[in-house]
């Protein structure tokens, strides 16, 4: 149901009664995650659950590993009903069947990317990204991870199923996670590199040739078969039609021209000449992109 026009389907909740949340046992942080802001500033963005209801919210303190967050550090707080991030089931979309789920890594939505000023831009994200699965299922790609449709509940869409893979290059070769200044590839991956790479470009001239660009190439999107150390470009959230906007969509901060505005394979093609360079031992290394 849409909300009357000049209401936002999103209720926020006065920041001077977050407070209250200290003294209920059932808040419960399901996500943190820091955003970088181009004014230098650091929020934790914090997605969390409270009486059965789910919350995006923020906080000025950062939180190492293992932390907990202080209700008191709540700020902005949100609450996020269900039709902002599960999209009703369209015609010509696949249901994932219970074999699939069963072996299956199913992605649900990113609700810490929540927006009160665009409440539904969530669910038409899981749309859209199952809409661009669909066609790359048409066509296998050794180097693009295998698509087996939608998790559905009530016929709304909670989750996009993909083959499991356990590793990815990030937590492969920088299981630290140094930010690219600091870190050097172990010395027994560098004859691995020129394989690596490409597999990657082989993935990407794929999605070129449908005319997609997947807009969010880095370390962590790329994951490993563990039989043969192919790597398998993952997570098609950014993807767009070559050409279209991409202001809207999310890119990883340190790894894209934030200056670029359009989708292109050059896009694509540059990330992956940085993480060429991230996997060189050169310490002269000159990066594209700076900021991790």
């Amino acid at each position: 149901m849409s909300a009357p026009d000049g209401e936002n389907s999103a209720t926020k909740i006065d920041s001077r009664a977050t407070p209250e949340i200290a003294a209920s046992k059932s808040f419960k942080i399901l996500k943190k995650t820091e955003r970088f802001y181009d004014d230098g500033t650091i929020k934790t963005i914090l997605l969390y659950q409270q009486n059965g209801s789910l919350f995006s919210a923020s906080s000025k303190h950062r939180y190492p590993s293992g932390s907990t967050v202080d209700p008191g550090h709540v700020q902005d707080k949100v609450l996020i009903p269900e039709e902002s991030f599960c999209p009703e089931f369209a015609p010509g979309l696949t249901e994932a069947g219970h074999a699939q789920l069963s072996i299956s890594y199913v992605k649900k939505p990113n609700l810490v990317s929540f927006n009160a000023l665009r409440p539904h831009a969530i669910a038409d994200q899981v749309s859209r990204e199952a809409e661009i699965c669909e066609e790359l299922c048409k066509s296998h790609h050794a180097n693009v991870v295998a698509y087996w449709g939608c998790q559905l509940k009530n016929n709304l869409i909670v989750g996009l199923c993909f083959t499991k893979y356990d590793e990815s290059l990030a937590s492969r070769v920088n299981p630290k996670h140094l930010n690219k200044e600091q870190f050097t590839v172990p010395d027994h991956y560098l004859r691995r590199k020129s394989k690596w790479i490409q597999g990657i470009e082989q993935g990407l001239k794929f999605l070129h040739s449908l005319g997609y660009a997947h807009n969010d190439v880095n370390p962590s999107n790329v994951m490993f078969k563990s039989s043969d150390d192919t790597p398998v470009i993952i997570d098609f959230d950014s993807c767009l039609r070559i050409g279209e906007c991409i202001s809207e969509v999310k890119r990883t901060y340190g790894w894209h021209d934030p200056q670029v505005t359009e989708a292109s394979a050059k896009n694509d093609f540059h990330a992956l000449r940085e993480l060429e360079i991230w996997l060189s031992k050169d310490t002269s290394r000159n990066y594209q992109f700076h900021g991790v």
